[in-house]
């Protein structure tokens, strides 16, 4: 199988890009972005850049300029499920980087799910983003497959592009926020000492079956988040342990 990667420039691709939102996260015609909004989005400044099989989008990355100079904003990285799990997504950012850097860009940021296991290992672990910043119910409702009834909270990485930012953690640290009995989060202190780490739920998308439960981690992970990035912390990278079915955020003070 040969993926070409290139920029979006035609009207088909905008109607492919908008037919994957809608495939990968479920979305109603109200919340996707149009083709023509792509077209428009492409022509002043922004980027959407696709995977093809043949003629066929298999994935997508769409991103928009900013005010901020030498930023991109990448709102949108889909790719379809047939295709999911052979580093296309990582390689589209590779792509979408490239781009960037092409443009005198230097730095690319976009949110995602803070309790999300997959999102948070292929950011931090891969792409090797920071965060400082974390955003209460950024979209407000949302009523797609993947957000529906819970709140729409989201951290914001950072991903600087001209340098690869890497850190040393240590191999232990104090726990801010752990799993407790029956996956109940349990916020344990705020944040002293320069290195801190913040579990999350090993399988968030099973675990939205108990609503309350999920909606009990959004809130334990603001009481914790909130105050940590305004004191200065960052979260640098993300620890995976598959054989405790356990993962969390190293957090790091500036």
């Amino acid at each position: 199988m040969a993926i070409e990667y290139r920029v979006c420039t035609k009207n088909d691709e905008f109607e492919q890009a908008t037919d994957m939102e809608i495939l990968v996260w479920g979305m109603n015609d109200r919340n996707v972005i149009s083709p023509h909004t792509l077209h428009v989005l492409t022509h002043a400044g922004g980027n959407v850049m696709g995977a093809f099989d043949g003629e066929r989008m298999i994935g997508c990355t769409i991103a928009f300029a900013m005010r901020e100079p030498k930023r991109l904003w990448s709102h949108i990285a889909a790719v379809h499920p047939d295709y999911q799990g052979q580093q296309i997504g990582y390689t589209l950012k590779q792509k979408q980087r490239e781009w960037a850097l092409a443009q005198g860009l230097e730095r690319m940021s976009w949110t995602f799910d803070p309790a999300m296991r997959r999102n948070a290992h292929f950011n931090f672990h891969l792409l090797h983003v920071q965060s400082n910043t974390y955003h209460v119910n950024f979209y407000g409702e949302m009523n797609d497959s993947i957000n529906r009834g819970i709140p729409s909270d989201r951290m914001e990485a950072m991903w600087f592009l001209t340098k690869k930012m890497e850190y040393h953690p240590p191999e232990e640290a104090v726990f801010l926020l752990k799993a407790g009995e029956n996956q109940a989060p349990q916020v344990l202190q705020s944040a002293t000492e320069q290195w801190h780490f913040v579990e999350i739920p090993y399988d968030y998308p099973a675990m939205k079956a108990d609503k309350a439960l999920a909606v009990a981690w959004r809130e334990a992970m603001r009481e914790i988040l909130l105050p940590a990035y305004a004191n200065g912390y960052w979260a640098v990278d993300f620890v995976t342990k598959q054989d405790e079915q356990r993962c969390w955020y190293v957090l790091k003070r500036d």
